[in-house]
Formats: C-alpha cells, sequence, structure tokens
C-alpha cells in the first residue's frame, strides 16, 4: 500500500516525484513566500495603521476583535456606563435582531413589518419603511444606503 505523500504530478518508476513537478511546488513556495514578504513591507499585518508607526491611528480597528491575538481589548475605555437607560423605543412587534448603527442612526427591524431609523442620541423615530413582511435580520448600512 502507498500513501499518498501530498505532492501530485508526474512520478518517475520510483515514486519519486519528476524535476518538473519539484520545480512547479518549489515555484509555488516561493510565489507565496514573495506574498508574505509584501504583505509584510506593506504592513498588512499590523492593525489600523497600516503597519506604520507614524500613521495616526482612528480609534478604529478593521481588526477582527482588535489584535492578532484576538484578544477583544481596546486602548480606549469606549463607552462610559452611566447606570441609567438613555432612550427606549417601542415598536408594533418584537425585535429579534441586532440593530445597525450609521450616520447618528440607530436602524432596526420589526416583527411589525417595519424598519425604524430612529436618532442615536434620542431615540426620536426620524422614519420609518413598510418592509412587507416581518423583519427577523439585522440591517446593514454601506454608503447611507440600508439592507
Amino acid at each position: 500500500m502507498r500513501l499518498n505523500s501530498g505532492i501530485s504530478g508526474s512520478r518517475g518508476p520510483t515514486g519519486v516525484p519528476t524535476v518538473p513537478t519539484l520545480q512547479s511546488h518549489l515555484l509555488l513556495w516561493a510565489g507565496l513566500g514573495i506574498l508574505v514578504v509584501a504583505a509584510t513591507a506593506l504592513g498588512c499585518t499590523s492593525g489600523n495603521t497600516g503597519g506604520n508607526p507614524s500613521m495616526p491611528t482612528t480609534g478604529i480597528s478593521t481588526m477582527f476583535r482588535n489584535d492578532p491575538a484576538r484578544t477583544g481589548l481596546f486602548p480606549d475605555a469606549g463607552a462610559v456606563p452611566t447606570g441609567q437607560v438613555a432612550w427606549k423605543f417601542k415598536t408594533g412587534g418584537f425585535v429579534a435582531s441586532s440593530p445597525a448603527v450609521s450616520g447618528g442612526l440607530v436602524y432596526v427591524g420589526s416583527n411589525d413589518r417595519y424598519l425604524y431609523a430612529l436618532d442615536a442620541t434620542t431615540g426620536t423615530e426620524r422614519w420609518k419603511f413598510t418592509a412587507g413582511d416581518r423583519m427577523y435580520s439585522s440591517p446593514a448600512v454601506s454608503g447611507g444606503v440600508v439592507y
């Protein structure tokens, strides 16, 4: 019984990969090495500064859970809890999904068949859209368009 070595392609009479197969694998690994070096040089492996220590940070991490170790720790305290509810908004049904926040508005879909846009500071309804069916998924916002 012969086990597959993981290298595909032409093999000689003894089962050893032939030179063209070895060359193609070496070229593949060399290409991957070049990509890693290029990514490192461009700073693709370092947080939200693009790897450039002279570049100011935005305070917003673009990496999942903020760092390569995925600690979820951020350099600032974030929102300071006051112990008070800032505002409440009652929809005509239950809310089964997470809201989306963008541009000072909170977007939330409800089981009452509406998508609501609420002022993030006051909770006041800015507008609502008839969705035509119950809303179970979270809204998404991109480029000023709510999906």
